[in-house]
């Protein structure tokens, strides 16, 4: 008898069974056939490509899920593929998904979601502190002869970016800060010395009046050509400057590369809460301004991961990207004791919801935070799950189109799933 598919119906069978004087008796035999198991989706995610080039087309991909898709009983598989939007790249990173319905012979239906992921084409630009403090340096600059002195671009760049035509490093409204005339830069770098809280304390200045001495002429904290006695003086004026000198050439963001997804390497240790390249910053102006006790590893984590990002663009330079940097234990980027497990999101990019596979994960309470591209808490949901479950995330209207991250967890699993907003989300082919 039929069930309506080729793999759901019902068998009955009648067993005679007589002997040699003709006595007879029957058994009845039934076979069930009902085939409820939706179809197996392979594990096609890439999270290390390097551009958004990389990305197969939505034809590729359904290709491979054709052919990795997988069913408990034979007959065909019909896969039928969600209309994406376009990859988009934020500040050097995206995460795009194609979704496919997967249904066999009897309509159970499985959702199959391939992301792809990883590093794009954000150029930055910087100069190490020795750049920035090479008087007659020419560097790349946006005019018709392609390259600049190095006063005429930190005039320029303090001119647009600085605070009232200053650069301020430290904390005005803790123990220590200088004030920092755009003049004075090339005197005071390269700093040198052991990196540390601004001493002595209180608030200096840097300009044309002390001639570019914000200590005077005390050899325990100035060299004999004027630069300063503390490594990270010069590391975090450099930062700073690399900040608006990319924002200058290329329109791109440095302070808010994420430094679990960036290139360049990052030093173990950082204080905790340091997510992004924006966090670097106003933590090493927090060690300069003494607003807080931080450990020597913590200070030396700074000022290593500091120096890194400055040698890494160096004169605009844009290095191939290779495996992404490992946080460690003290990282801003919390490391958790907990067992991670596979998911995936769709769609991707999103625009009004976004759907969130947690079939593997454990039954219980669950937590799912979103967080901005700077590592800025957005949303918080809790609800309860069961196995086999998929949750729907309401995206607030308020939020703009960019990258954003899901952080899932238990008390026993936890993971960073990136997702990308789009509120007008066209078709890709």
């Amino acid at each position: 008898t039929s069930g309506g598919c080729a793999n759901r119906f019902t068998i009955k069978r009648t067993w005679t069974f007589s002997d040699q004087c003709g006595n007879t008796s029957s058994i009845y035999q039934t076979i069930t056939v009902d085939d409820r198991t939706p179809p197996t989706c392979p594990d096609l995610d890439q999270n290390d490509l390097t551009s958004l080039d990389e990305i197969p087309t939505l034809a590729e991909v359904q290709a491979l899920v054709e052919a990795g898709v997988t069913d408990n009983c034979t007959g065909p598989i019909t896969v039928v593929a969600d209309q994406p939007g376009e990859p988009v790249c934020i500040n050097g990173n995206f995460s795009f998904t194609y979704t496919f319905t997967v249904s066999d012979v009897c309509g159970n239906e499985s959702i199959c979601s391939v992301t792809y992921s990883g590093t794009c084409g954000a150029d930055y630009c910087t100069l190490t502190q020795g750049g920035w403090g090479n008087p007659g340096g020419k560097y790349p600059w946006n005019n018709a002869a392609g390259k600049l002195g190095t006063q005429d671009i930190i005039n320029a760049l303090v001119g647009t970016y600085g605070t009232g035509g200053k650069l301020i490093i430290g904390d005005p409204g803790c123990a220590s800060s200088i004030t920092i005339d755009a003049s004075c830069i090339t005197t005071l770098l390269p700093a040198g010395g052991s990196a540390g809280p601004l001493n002595p304390t209180g608030h200096k200045l840097a300009n044309g009046g002390n001639s570019c001495k914000p200590y005077g002429t005390d050899k325990k904290y100035v060299n004999k050509d004027g630069s300063l006695k503390n490594v990270l003086i010069g590391q975090t004026v450099a930062l700073q400057l690399n900040i608006w000198y990319s924002q200058e050439m290329f329109g791109t963001d440095l302070s808010a590369v994420v430094l679990s997804n960036a290139c360049f390497a990052v030093a173990s240790g950082l204080p905790s809460g340091v997510n992004t390249v924006q966090d670097l910053l106003d933590a090493a102006n927090l060690i300069l301004g003494g607003c807080q006790t931080y450990s020597k590893s913590q200070i030396g984590a700074v000022n290593e991961t500091i120096d890194n990002i400055n040698n890494y663009y160096h004169e605009c330079n844009q290095p191939s990207c290779g495996p992404l940097p490992k946080a460690g234990p003290e990282a801003g980027l919390k490391v958790v004791d907990v067992v991670k497990f596979k998911t995936r999101t769709y769609p991707n990019p999103a625009s009004t919801f976004v759907k969130v596979d947690l079939t593997e994960l454990e039954p219980g309470d669950v937590i799912i935070q979103m967080f901005d591209a700077l590592g800025r808490f957005v949303k918080e949901y809790k609800f309860n799950t069961v196995e086999n479950q998929e949750t729907i995330l309401d995206i607030p209207a308020r939020l703009q189109d960019g990258m954003y991250f899901l952080r899932i967890k238990t008390d026993h699993q936890m993971e960073t799933v990136p997702i990308v907003i789009s509120k007008n989300n066209f078709g890709r082919s």
